[in-house]
């Protein structure tokens, strides 16, 4: 696994930490952004892992469809 994708994979896990622990101060909100975002990290993780490469959030976005 390169760097750039065990970066992601960090940032994965540092968010979905992130909302566990907004959920247990009970700031939905906020835990359902961090999630969003652990499950983007993974998905640009693995489509990286394809060779994909965008350049803005919408396009990465637009990758996964």
């Amino acid at each position: 696994m390169n760097r750039d994708i065990a970066g992601l994979l960090d940032k994965a896990g540092r968010s979905l930490s992130a909302a566990r622990s907004l959920l247990d101060q009970q700031y939905n909100d906020f835990a359902a952004s961090r999630g969003y975002y652990a499950m983007f990290y993974v998905t640009e993780a693995l489509l990286a892992s394809l060779g994909a490469s965008y350049s803005s959030h919408a396009a990465r976005q637009a990758g996964i469809i």
